[in-house]
């Protein structure tokens, strides 16, 4: 088992990593067909970091029951409360790879990591394939941001919202002090906050009950950068420039 820092650098290492194409309206149909070598561990990423929602995982008809197993593990960035697993022997439970004997690991056992309190190793779904159980080898995965297939919302009561903005920059515009990595950040139901930061702390999460501008100031603020793990506009509104007047930053 390597440790955390060998780990990280040969993760890092490019040399290590390679890409595959997608494939259109060929065989298999509109998907990736990839080699990999059985009894070995993958970690595997949509190109520019792309999240997942759902994927379709088919084994090659050559796979025999004896193969060793191969393990792949995806990154998923969005907000999952679950992640379901099918094929034609039913719903795979999540933790299998905990819970069942590796010995007895078949195509779809798994398991869903969502720590969000755990830096950045927080999100991960991992999943076995092999040739163990022909029910098995056409294995759906689905995403849901909530398990009911419908998110629960609180009702936000709105309000006329500030004639003037309150800058992001000054303390006074949040009552207390200006937020600072892994905060979670709301902007009320009446409040009008701009921007006026280069670039912000990484959010834990940004909500915008009001509204939330950027400043154009091209001359002072050439960029800005809102660095959020989720940002959520319910009742309000997130503005960057307008069809008249575009925000060229």
């Amino acid at each position: 088992m390597r440790d955390a820092g060998t780990l990280k650098a040969y993760l890092d290492d490019m040399s290590n990593h390679g890409m595959v194409p997608f494939k259109q309206k060929k065989d298999p149909g509109n998907g990736w067909a990839m080699p990999y070598i059985t009894g070995h561990r993958y970690h595997l990423h949509w190109e520019s970091g792309l999240n997942f929602s759902k994927m379709l995982i088919e084994p090659s008809v050559v796979w025999k029951e004896t193969d060793k197993d191969v393990r792949m593990v995806f990154n998923f960035t969005d907000t999952y409360e679950a992640i379901n697993v099918t094929n034609s022997a039913g719903q795979v439970d999540n933790n299998t790879l905990t819970t069942v004997a590796e010995a007895d690991w078949k195509t779809g056992d798994y398991q869903m990591r969502n720590d969000t309190n755990n830096g950045t190793k927080d999100k991960e779904f991992e999943i076995v394939v092999n040739g163990k159980d022909a029910a098995r080898q056409r294995t759906q995965v689905n995403c849901y941001e909530c398990i009911l297939g419908k998110c629960p919302v609180a009702k936000i009561e709105t309000g006329e919202i500030e004639k003037e903005p309150r800058m992001w920059s000054k303390k006074e515009s949040w009552g207390d002090a200006v937020p600072a990595e892994g905060d979670d950040v709301v902007i009320e139901p009446t409040w009008w906050v701009e921007l006026d930061l280069a670039e912000t702390p990484k959010l834990k999460s940004l909500t915008v009950h009001g509204r939330l501008s950027f400043k154009d100031d091209p001359i002072n603020l050439p960029s800005i950068k809102l660095r959020s793990h989720i940002i959520y506009v319910t009742v309000g509104e997130f503005l960057i420039g307008s069809e008249e007047s575009p925000f060229l930053q």
